[in-house]
């Protein structure tokens, strides 16, 4: 009991009041409460506010002890850790939040709690498809524009400081997330026009280098939804789902060559037979949708000279 009751006190302490008292026990002793805390947090609720505040309040713990800790000592431990690789998703008063954590560290980041350390934790550990599920929880429900703003600054700022050690696959995924949330904020009094100006839209489609398909998706989406059925907005609907194609084909390719990096590095909690056979259901998947990329260039070609004479007869 005696354990338990220390480790009941110490859960309300500080962070730096933990580190003081892990510093003060011997490798054992750690060894012992780190034991107690991962045994804690398996049998913590996670479908509960008190269950979350719980977790966060063992995670702390077992950052202390880690970071006070010959790594050595702690390795028996790492098998089934319940605090490597959380995700957690929960409702938080009337909005959906996101729990995590990454696979070195027992530390859990809140997304709606702090934001901008939950998004740099994130983008640093190089994972495209967490920081995408992330952004996905934060732009979902009905946000105000000026959010994408302050988003576009988190996700701009953590990239500057990190770029120098990013994969190329989290690069490209920054740098056309940030410029599409540029786009939005600083056009947002076309895009979001009651009624729709089509003619202003079809002039901002008109300008865009094309690089990035997200941008093109979202203004030929509002502009199709403000034509008559017809030809040219058949043409724009077979665009936009080219574009979807395209996407979802690029998507796949980045989890085939994360896939391929993992088990060349033997890093992944799955077996290399497991791992095979889901490269190859990947691999299939991109045979069955074929690579859009020259098929995009032409259809957007096509359709930019068409509006482009569109917008002059508008004129």
């Amino acid at each position: 009991m005696k354990v338990i009751i220390v480790l009941a006190e110490l859960l309300y302490q500080t962070s730096k009041q933990l580190k003081e008292h892990c510093e003060l026990l011997s490798g054992e002793e750690k060894q012992n409460l780190y034991s107690e805390v991962l045994n804690k947090v398996k049998n913590t609720p996670r479908d509960s506010r008190e269950g979350i505040d719980q977790l966060k309040k063992l995670s702390k713990m077992a950052v202390a002890i880690e970071g006070t800790t010959d790594s050595k000592l702690l390795e028996k431990f790492k098998d089934d850790h319940p605090l490597r690789e959380v995700s957690i998703a929960y409702v938080s008063g009337e909005v959906t939040n996101y729990l995590f954590s990454l696979s070195n560290s027992s530390e859990l980041y809140d997304l709606k709690e702090d934001r901008e350390k939950a998004i740099y934790y994130a983008i640093k550990s190089n994972d495209r498809e967490l920081i995408k599920h992330l952004l996905m929880v934060l732009v979902s429900g009905d946000i105000e524009t000026e959010f994408f703003k302050e988003l576009e600054m988190l996700l701009s700022g953590a990239y500057e400081k990190l770029k120098v050690n990013l994969s190329e696959d989290m690069k490209n995924y920054l740098e056309k997330n940030i410029s599409l949330k540029r786009f939005v904020y600083g056009n947002v009094d076309v895009l979001t026009a009651k009624p729709v100006d089509v003619r202003a839209m079809i002039n901002l489609f008109i300008v865009q280098s094309g690089e990035n398909y997200k941008i093109d998706e979202l203004l030929l989406s509002k502009i199709a939804e403000s034509l008559e059925e017809g030809e040219l907005r058949s043409q724009i609907n077979q665009m936009i789902e080219t574009l979807k194609k395209h996407e979802r084909f690029v998507e796949l390719a980045y989890k085939v060559r994360r896939l391929k990096s993992e088990l060349a590095r033997g890093e992944s909690k799955y077996s290399a037979e497991v791992m095979k056979s889901s490269i190859e259901e990947q691999e299939r998947k991109m045979r069955e949708i074929g690579d859009k990329s020259n098929q995009v260039v032409k259809e957007r070609e096509e359709l930019l000279s068409r509006l482009s004479n569109s917008s002059n007869r508008r004129h």
